[in-house]
């Protein structure tokens, strides 16, 4: 008896195992919840959306360009830092927004 015709039948069985491991392995990647396709109804509420005043976008940074004096130099810096903290606080409540709207969306406590 040759070694061929005994790796034949071997090679065949593998071959079947190596394509019903595959499909079994392809089986669990697909999603276990059934989606619907529709819209989820309650983001489309205004209450979804964040309130006007904590999305309006940041101001620009304050131009320095040129000559200035101390004074204006000093003043612009103020101008400058009091939009970046605006910009941080609007940028955190906009994100305590989302944060409490998904966790209300998941049914977690806020």
């Amino acid at each position: 008896m040759r070694i061929s015709s005994l790796l034949q039948p071997l090679a065949l069985w593998l071959t079947i195992v190596g394509l019903a491991s595959t499909v079994l392995l392809l089986t669990g990647c697909g999603p276990s919840v059934r989606l619907d396709g529709k819209p989820v109804t309650e983001l489309q509420s205004q209450l979804a959306k964040p309130p006007v005043e904590i999305a309006a976008p940041c101001d620009d940074p304050v131009d320095f360009t040129g000559p200035l004096s101390a004074g204006a130099v000093e003043r612009l810096w103020g101008q400058d830092r009091a939009g970046l903290a605006g910009c941080r606080d609007r940028h955190t409540a906009v994100l305590d927004f989302y944060d409490r709207r998904d966790r209300g969306l998941a049914g977690l406590r806020p």
